[in-house]
């Protein structure tokens, strides 16, 4: 089990593919499965060109967990207030069909279990089957 404290702000959860744009976000992206496919462990905490990501592995892949729609075998936790109008990003006003956003009022925590992701009390994400 990994838990990983945030701070307070905006947040989009979903597959980080979703919100990618354009030639910028196509080697941001290849940065960060790069990075995150030469680690250890299922789950981390990584800053990739000035943008923090959690992001995680689900236990069954692709598919859709919780209404979550998941293309890369991830989900990722990414706070946009500083990135909203950074080229790389299409967040969409937080209208992706199969993506959820929430704002935080306080830090929150989250915990990554074995592909299963408790997102503070804003989110629980099961891909265990």
């Amino acid at each position: 089990m990994k838990q990983i404290n945030m701070p307070a702000g905006t947040y989009y959860v979903g597959d980080p593919c979703l919100v990618i744009k354009g030639m910028p976000g196509y080697q941001w992206i290849e940065k960060l499965w790069a990075i995150f496919y030469k680690l250890d462990h299922k789950a981390a905490l990584l800053e990739i060109d000035g943008v923090k990501i959690f992001i995680g592995r689900t236990y069954g892949g692709d598919g859709v967990y919780d209404g979550i729609t998941v293309d890369t075998g991830t989900i990722a936790v990414i706070p946009v207030d500083d990135i909203l109008d950074d080229e790389r990003f299409n967040f969409n006003d937080f209208k992706i069909r199969g993506t959820r956003s929430f704002t935080a009022d306080a830090p929150f925590t989250i915990t990554y279990d074995g592909g299963d992701f408790e997102i503070g009390a804003y989110l629980t994400i099961k891909t265990r089957f």
